[in-house]
């Protein structure tokens, strides 16, 4: 699919007169949470030319496009430094996502640099302590659903980002295995949330009383860690050297001075290495899935095997490299289930 995402992010630089900095898969995929039918949540970032921001009307600052299954939207550069300076969250999770299409590395690099040394951790905190209150409130019946199940996945993992703010005063990690593992959880607890991950995945509700009372515990424990928030570091904002960042952008003389931009370090090439690669193998996987899909709905006899061949790649990068997440082995069962629902 990677394939067809970058071509289409070409086609959107064409048809607004854009060149786009940096995009990346957020949501459900980014998080290493998807199935089959989880829509592509592609996420970009886009500047004009420098003449374009002295016209009187300003330039588009949202691009959104939606095509089936994949929800395409980008924030122009000025709108992203702005949020930057708010330190956003979303923004955030976008330039740390561990699936990245593309990444201009003179934008990207100097950007999570700076959003290193300046971004609040107490914004982050009361971010995700926000979303783990509204998803609290979800009454949970006798009749759990799947929906239900994928709030609550969004409720726990709001809980470990924010155990990590405020207990570890870190950044969280975006990958939802990797953040287990920096909540320090104990086996008790991995247990309990693979089981609500398995049930995501397979489509099946399983909802048992430990997973009920984990819930509780999480709401008991989110109680105590919100007295903690105010206490969170605010970090101040280098305008000076936003001003030469965006200098740079434009390529205008003034910004070549800037701190944070110097040469990218051979650990960042590497890093984007490691991602052009993870590309291509995770474009094979899904032409051998679409191949399978494609089979079964014509009941055709298909086979797994080349889709866990390149799997088994993947994961193979994983086990050596953070920045690249693992991806999940399918079965025959999960192709016919897929099919049957679409």
């Amino acid at each position: 699919m990677s394939t067809h995402i970058n071509k289409r992010l070409q086609e959107i630089e064409k048809e607004y007169n854009v060149e786009i900095l940096f995009a990346c898969e957020s949501g459900s995929r980014a998080y290493g949470l998807d199935t089959l039918a989880s829509d592509f949540d592609v996420r970009f970032i886009y500047k004009y030319k420098a003449s374009r921001y002295l016209h009187l009307n300003r330039p588009q600052e949202v691009i959104n496009v939606a095509e089936g299954n994949y929800d395409m939207q980008g924030w122009d550069l000025y709108k992203t430094i702005y949020l930057f300076t708010k330190s956003n969250p979303s923004l955030y999770e976008w330039l740390w996502s561990p699936f990245v299409y593309y990444q201009k590395l003179s934008f990207a690099e100097p950007l999570r640099q700076m959003m290193a040394q300046s971004y609040s951790l107490k914004a982050l905190g009361y971010h995700y302590f926000k979303i783990l209150t509204i998803n609290s409130k979800r009454n949970l019946t006798s009749s759990v659903t799947i929906e239900d199940i994928k709030v609550m996945l969004q409720l726990i993992r709001a809980f470990l980002s924010l155990k990590v703010v405020v207990k570890q005063r870190s950044f969280p990690v975006i990958l939802f295995a990797d953040l287990c593992k920096q909540a320090n959880l104990d086996d008790r607890q991995q247990s309990i949330i693979e089981q609500f991950v398995q049930c995501k995945i397979s489509g099946k509700v399983a909802f048992n009383e430990k997973m009920k009372n984990f819930l509780d515990s999480i709401k008991k424990e989110s109680a105590a860690i919100e007295k903690n928030l105010k206490e969170l570091p605010e970090k101040q904002i280098s305008y000076e050297d936003i001003n030469l960042f965006l200098l740079t952008q434009h390529n205008i003389n003034g910004g070549t001075n800037m701190s944070v931009h110097k040469e990218i370090s051979a650990h960042s090439k590497k890093q984007h290495e490691l991602v052009r690669a993870f590309a291509s193998l995770e474009a094979r996987r899904e032409q051998a899935i679409e191949a399978a899909v494609l089979l079964c709905k014509e009941g055709k006899p298909f086979s797994v095997d080349g889709i866990n061949a390149v799997t088994a790649e993947i994961n193979e990068l994983s086990q050596k490299y953070t920045i690249i997440p693992g991806r999940k082995v399918v079965t025959e069962e999960m192709v016919k289930e897929y099919v049957a629902r679409i």
